[in-house]
């Protein structure tokens, strides 16, 4: 009988023993909480409580829960056999927030009944009961939460289910730029919002709304995080009962070793923490009105974290659009292939050997730069090659000897031998060739003023080289070097004459801004002047230029900024930013590469390392080079290319790409700036 006596009592004094003071017995005994660390932490870390607390202390918190959490938690009352416990259970899903799930159970089992007369009738238990049901979601930066609870008493023959109250909460964590301190957690929480009604024995109990607001912020004192400080206050607020405030401050080690301590409303609370890889078990010590209680919880994750998850399926997506991607524009850079090849072969019908080779030689790189099949193709350029070869040693052959031919005529003999040497040299046993090289000889041996020819030839060279006429004078000099008894004053007045041959070739590059050949250019020059004051000089003003127009372009932010420098982006333009670049990709699976390019570029300049958005740009410009690369459009195809170098420096690929490019043009320079 004693034994029923006290647990009845404790049934009925628990809601002011654990509660808010001064409540009149109205507020549910639950209000007191549970869990070891929050009790310890005087009932202040409602702003990060553990995550299967979150459906009781704040449901918004539950948005920020990473794992499949179980809790266990039990207090046994004061010296008695009634028992406080709590079950919490929350799943966290990928899409669709967080779901929480928390059970209460406030009672003692074993009570025995007895009538009038102390006959034993048989046991049966006291208990009360809360079922809480939770949800919360991330929205625009912002932590939601709601839970809906219901109790259920049951005492002696009297039993009770209460109407679903609902709970709501907003949570927010506020960046503060201190290195330390680099969060701030805030919350608003309110209870009972819509009350919760129970009755028993004809006899109504409301329960109370209740108001908190509370921060909480984790302080590091080391980069690796090893040593942290938690520290939390909350204020509270029952209808009609005076406002509370509680704090409680948390060291942790190494994430395993916790020690706790709080106050609440004048109260003490003291805890430690124990955590092995997923398994964590919490103790608190924490004074109340019938003394001290003892609360203990085992707390266990499941499986992979959310973060974890999202990764997996961001890197399965990305893999998934990455093979898309590959295989579109592999086949999109076959096609670019095959037209090339059936242009050669076109080409090669019209016995256009030329420009054959240059397809085929163009359609041959790109086979073997993209890891396709280059019999074929490779075939083809080795024949037109070797179609070019047999073509332009005929045509250069036939041209020397007309040379000759015609310089000897016209009394020419030193232009004459010339020609005839060339000819000789690209046909070592022709017969013409070597009878007419024979006859001039002869001719040069019979003429006594052959030193005079040579001495007309420097004069006229060097004529020309005062007009600027660099290629004129090489001209004149070149056959006169092929005569064994020339002097030196020839092989000089030659390299005078290729010198400002280069020299010039430099000037007309740094006048249209063709920075990389003007200083090949240069280096041309050198080689017969090594030590010249021009060729310093012009390379300053090379240098001087190229930072005048760095100066004057419109660069990328996102390649000129450093990365530290960047301010972190807002919740609203991190929404953006995913919402383009989901865009971006759904515009490439249509086939709209442009249009992916255009979206994108945008994502990189606000956030040059969102999801690999460099990666799939750098490819994209990669295609979009060679595509214009088989168009003949080679400085287009340089610019892309280069543009996708300056967000992927390393990739060998494209150095290759621009190198080829560079020579190709490079050659088509040489005969440009040559004819100025």
């Amino acid at each position: 009988m004693r034994k029923l006596l006290l647990a009845l009592m404790l049934l009925i004094l628990i809601p002011s023993i654990l509660g808010a003071t001064g409540s009149q017995g109205t507020e549910s005994p639950f209000s007191f909480g549970a869990g070891a660390r929050e009790i310890a932490l005087g009932s202040a870390s409602i702003a990060r409580p553990t995550p299967a607390m979150a459906p009781y202390w704040n449901p918004a918190y539950l948005a920020r829960a990473q794992h499949l959490s179980i809790l266990l938690f039990h207090s046994q009352l004061y010296e008695s056999d009634v028992a406080y416990q709590y079950a919490g259970l929350v799943f966290p899903t990928l899409d669709y927030g967080t779901f929480g799930v928390g059970l209460f159970r406030l009672g003692v089992d074993g009570i025995e009944l007895r009538d009038d007369n102390n006959f034993f009738l048989g046991e049966t238990s006291e208990s009360r009961l809360a079922l809480y049901l939770a949800y919360g979601k991330s929205v625009s930066g912002f932590d939601l939460g709601l839970s809906l609870h219901m109790e259920q008493q049951n005492l002696a023959e009297l039993k009770a289910t209460s109407s679903p109250a609902l709970n709501l909460s907003l949570s927010r964590g506020i960046a503060s730029g201190i290195p330390w301190m680099p969060e701030v957690t805030a919350v608003l929480s309110g209870r009972n919002l819509v009350g919760e009604k129970l009755r028993l024995d004809e006899q109504n109990i409301d329960h109370p709304v209740s108001l908190d607001a509370a921060f909480s912020s984790k302080l590091l004192f080391s980069e690796d995080q090893n040593n942290t400080v938690d520290l939390s206050v909350r204020a509270a607020k029952v209808d009609k009962v005076d406002p509370i405030l509680c704090a409680g401050i948390e060291y942790g080690l190494y994430n395993t070793l916790f020690l706790r301590a709080g106050v609440r409303d004048s109260r003490y609370s003291f805890g430690t923490g124990l955590r092995i890889r997923n398994f964590q078990f919490d103790y608190s010590l924490t004074d109340r009105d019938l003394g001290s209680l003892h609360l203990f919880n085992l707390s266990f994750d499941i499986g992979a974290s959310r973060s974890d998850r999202l990764l997996a399926r961001k890197e399965r997506e990305a893999n998934r659009f990455n093979e898309l991607m590959r295989a579109r524009l592999s086949a999109e850079s076959q096609a670019v292939i095959d037209s090339l090849v059936g242009s050669g072969e076109t080409m090669m019908q019209e016995e256009e050997y030329d420009q054959a080779k240059l397809l085929f030689d163009r359609a041959l790189f790109l086979a073997r730069s993209s890891g396709g099949d280059t019999t074929t193709v490779a075939h083809l350029a080795q024949h037109s090659a070797a179609l070019v070869a047999e073509l332009t040693d005929k045509r250069q052959f036939e041209a020397m000897l007309d040379s000759a031919r015609t310089r000897l005529e016209g009394g020419d003999l030193i232009g004459a031998r010339y020609f005839a040497s060339q000819a000789t040299t690209i046909r070592p046993d022709d017969t013409d060739a070597l009878q007419l090289q024979h006859k001039i000889d002869e001719q040069l041996i019979e003429t006594e003023n052959t030193q005079k020819l040579i001495n007309a030839q420097l004069d006229l060279a060097d004529s020309l080289l005062a007009f600027g006429n660099a290629a004129a004078a090489i001209e004149q000099l070149e056959p006169v070097k092929q005569i064994p008894e020339h002097d030196s004053r020839v092989d000089r007045l030659l390299a005078r004459a290729h010198f400002e041959q280069w020299k010039q070739r430099a000037q007309i590059a740094l006048v249209k801004r063709d920075y990389r050949y003007a200083a090949i250019a240069v280096d041309s020059a050198g080689v017969y002047y090594p030590n010249h004051p021009w060729c310093k000089e012009f390379r300053s003003e090379i240098t001087a230029a190229r930072r005048k127009n760095a100066d004057l372009a419109t660069t990328k932010p996102t390649v000129q900024q450093p990365m530290a420098q960047r301010a972190p982006l807002s919740d609203a333009v991190r929404t953006e930013v995913e919402e383009k670049f989901k865009d971006g990709k759904r515009r490439f699976e249509a086939g709209k590469l442009e249009d992916a390019i255009q979206t994108w570029e945008y994502v990189e300049r606000l956030a040059p390392d969102f999801e690999g958005v460099r990666n799939y740009l750098t490819r994209a410009y990669k295609f979009v080079g060679v595509k214009l690369y088989g168009q003949d459009k080679l400085t287009e195809a340089l610019d892309a290319w280069r543009r996708a170098m300056e967000l992927n420096p390393n990739d060998a690929e494209l150095r290759d790409y621009i190198d080829r490019t560079e020579r190709e043009l490079t050659n088509l320079r040489e005969l440009t700036y040559g004819n100025q």
